[in-house]
């Protein structure tokens, strides 16, 4: 069985390059994320319970686990980039750049 997946041109490159860096196509990419299992913290559950209602599993393989780096703190590094401003706005940078 097979699915289509539909994401933003931008997250498709992001994808590509993780996947190129690793010497995997994006589908394998996707697979070996979705065997992994992530040690939810509660914005994770949060975001896991957003998956569930819209009717994707809430709960992924085991595979997820070599992405996270235990010795980093994702939550204080999502502030850190939250409070960053550029100039120009990030938003007129991605414009520019796509063209």
């Amino acid at each position: 069985m097979s699915q289509t997946i539909i994401v933003s041109d931008e997250v498709y490159d992001g994808l590509q390059a993780v996947a190129q860096a690793r010497g995997l196509s994006v589908e394998a990419l996707l697979a070996e994320i979705g065997r992994q299992r992530n040690t939810a913290t509660s914005a994770h559950m949060k975001e896991l319970a957003a998956l569930a209602a819209g009717g994707l599993p809430a709960s992924f393989p085991d595979s997820f686990t070599d992405l996270i780096d235990p010795r980093l703190d994702y939550d204080a590094i999502r502030r850190d980039w939250a409070s960053k401003t550029f100039d120009p706005p990030l938003s007129e940078i991605i414009i520019e750049d796509r063209g």
